[in-house]
């Protein structure tokens, strides 16, 4: 409930007080039901939902990102969202609930990006259907290297018959005398078909355009800058300007046209002069506009609420982006602020080893995305626990501690699905809760449903406190301190205290609450971390991001949100056994009887043990067995990399703690 506040109010400071009004009503009217539906959010036995966070290490970097953003708003820029995938993403199921739920608070702005699925000779994803008609070739992303120029949706189709058609049909429904903007993403050679949509008995023909609609124009920002002393930490807000990118098309172009919304879309080709032979289409965008911005210029108009654009393509990897030639150019177009990179199953489900080249091709592909779009944020996912054709992938593990760091490194958010799924050999409890199939590798409908609706739920929350200021200055999941709750050593059920103001009184406004059942344990993991205070330019402090410095729920009061804190000094607050653990260890040692539920159930080394590495077992299923963690392993044994060779004889030092192995 509190979650819907902070977002109605992330939503309202661009609007008319009007709209607010009826914004502030829908959303009190959704909390009853949005209660409702994620009450019915179960997980299965064995997963960790406290650790339904987005993760990250730079909080400056994400108020700055929020100032832009808020700019943008003010001058009518919807929020974009592009969740690129594998076919997780290409069913669709994960990604409806992900759009429905956060569409629901920030505005529909329709379905967004789509493709001819059907033409492709692969399945469409959930929220439409394709159909065609004529001769196709296409060109899909998990064959490598394509035989066709890819974009960002991981597909291809190409047909040399002037005859051909597309249409998109079963499209939601929208309300009366809106309009459809139809966008389509075509090679724009001169020896290609013209492009016509159908109005209802006619034809309408598209138009070029000649640069992205999608770009707001230049104004002030403030760039966050962090200050640190022996007695406080801050960030520093300075004035600059934010440069708008300029969009050079090469092979291939984007053209538009206005169309009264309805429940189907038809685009055919139509032959003009001798030259035209051909037609590549890369994608079709269509999203919805009020009359106003139809009246303010086709070429400019802007979508009517968040898009949520979705682009999986079944068999995909990392190393897809590498060989999409036109992915930086469209992702400069879409100019999409939040980008989910949803790969890792493909990369590898099918291998015995770890791939030698796919953290390079992890970094590449983060790299590729931050150059095309410099003032977005970008977030990984990782793979849960799963099989591959009866056997089990023993990977899984390793590549969430690397997108961890690679994330670290690249500045990333990260959404950590395999711990939240509950870790190692937790496939076979999500097989029995019916949310994942057989094939060990695909959700059911319901699987993803639960899925989506964790995805949104974290979206939500990291949006809420975004907007209301409240941000640690770091958030990233502690796995040492994972195996001690995990194992049963620490208890996960840590009571929550609210965050104490520099005069004493409690700071309502830092409690902000998951809005899932699923996502309600975050409070527990993330209860009174240290967080930094944000600096404006004129000296004074406080929590809120809106463009005039003031926070809508908090104009009554003008008390400081949240105390400055000295490094290292005691009135820091205790954080959290999933952030610190040397805070959730110590009291172990001292007063063991009273900290520790369960800790007979477990063993504690008493000694130096050792193990010998066995024939296909690596240093995360060892850490795995020993509820250690790699990097204690290769700081006893003097380890500089991950590697180890079977027969290699493995220290454990005295006093680690083993769980059973789950």
């Amino acid at each position: 409930m509190k979650n819907t506040f902070n977002l109605l109010r992330f939503v309202s400071h661009r609007t008319p007080w009007r709209l607010n009004l009826s914004l502030w009503l829908f959303g009190l009217s959704l909390i009853s039901c949005l209660d409702a539906q994620n009450n019915d959010v179960k997980m299965p036995e064995g997963s960790l939902p406290m650790l339904n966070y987005i993760q990250y290490g730079d909080s400056a970097s994400i108020v700055q990102w929020n100032q832009r953003r808020q700019q943008s708003e003010l001058q009518g820029l919807s929020l974009q969202i592009l969740h690129i995938g594998d076919s997780h993403i290409q069913s669709g199921a994960l990604t409806l609930i992900v759009r429905k739920r956060l569409q629901q608070v920030f505005g529909s702005g329709g379905l967004g990006l789509m493709f001819p699925y059907s033409a492709a000779k692969t399945y469409t994803p959930r929220g439409y259907k394709t159909r065609y008609s004529g001769k196709f070739l296409f060109a899909k992303s998990f064959t490598l290297p394509p035989k066709l120029p890819l974009g960002l949706m991981g597909a291809t189709v190409k047909t040399q018959d002037s005859s051909a058609s597309l249409r998109f049909i079963d499209l939601p429904s929208q309300p009366l005398n809106s309009s459809y903007i139809v966008e389509v993403w075509a090679d724009g050679s001169d020896s290609m078909f013209q492009l016509e949509v159908k109005q209802g008995k006619e034809w309408k023909r598209l138009q070029p355009v000649d640069k992205s609609p999608f770009y707001t124009q230049a104004v002030p920002i403030e760039e966050v800058r962090i200050l640190s002393d022996t007695s406080t930490d801050g960030v520093e807000l300075v004035n600059r300007e934010l440069p708008v990118s300029t969009i050079f098309f090469e092979d291939w172009k984007v053209y538009r046209a206005v169309v009264p919304a309805a429940d189907s879309v038809v685009i055919r080709f139509h032959k003009t002069s001798e030259v035209q032979r051909q037609i590549e289409i890369y994608a079709v965008n269509i999203f919805s506009v009020g009359p106003n911005e139809v009246d303010s210029g086709l070429l400019v108009a802007q979508p009517g609420g968040l898009l949520y654009h979705t682009a999986g393509m079944g068999g995909a990897r990392f190393e897809s982006l590498l060989y999409a030639s036109l992915l930086p150019q469209q992702l400069q177009y879409l100019n999409p602020q939040f980008v989910v990179l949803d790969f890792g199953t493909n990369d590898i489900a099918p291998l015995l080893s770890f791939p030698d080249k796919l953290r390079e091709q992890i970094e590449l592909s983060v790299d590729i995305v931050q150059q095309a779009l410099p003032n977005s944020l970008v977030m990984l996912v990782t793979p849960m626990d799963m099989e591959f054709k009866g056997n089990k992938v023993v990977h899984t593990y390793p590549l969430s501690i690397m997108m961890k760091e690679i994330a670290q490194q690249k500045g990333c958010l990260l959404w950590d699905f395999y711990w939240l799924a509950g870790a190692k050999n937790s496939l076979p409890r999500w097989q029995s809760a019916k949310k994942v199939s057989t094939d060990g590798i695909h959700m059911t409908e319901p699987g993803y449903w639960l899925k989506g609706d964790l995805l949104a739920s974290a979206m939500l929350e990291f949006f809420s406190i975004v907007n209301t200021g409240e941000l640690p200055a770091e958030r990233w999941l502690n796995e040492d301190s994972v195996w001690l709750v995990w194992n049963g050593i620490l208890s996960n059920k840590m009571k929550r205290k609210p965050a104490i103001s520099a005069n004493g009184n409690v700071n309502r406004a830092s409690m902000v609450t998951g809005t899932s059942t699923a996502s309600s344990g975050n409070n527990n993991a993330l209860s009174n971390q240290p967080k930094k205070t944000i600096v404006a330019s004129n000296g004074t402090t406080g929590n809120s991001l809106n463009p005039k410095g003031i926070n809508p729920i908090q104009q009554e009061s003008k008390k400081p949100s949240s105390p400055t804190v000295a490094k290292g000094s005691s009135a820091n607050p205790k954080l959290s056994p999933f952030l610190n653990p040397q805070a959730a260890i110590a009291p172990v040692k001292k007063t063991p009887n009273a900290a520790v539920v369960g800790a007979n159930k477990s063993k504690v080394v008493e000694k130096k043990m050792r193990h010998t590495v066995k024939p296909g077992e690596d240093i995360f299923d060892i850490a795995f067995e020993f509820g250690v963690t790699v990097a204690q392993i290769k700081q006893w044994n003097g380890l500089t990399s991950n590697s180890v060779q079977p027969g290699k004889v493995i220290v454990i030092v005295k006093s680690a703690p083993i769980g059973p192995r789950r």
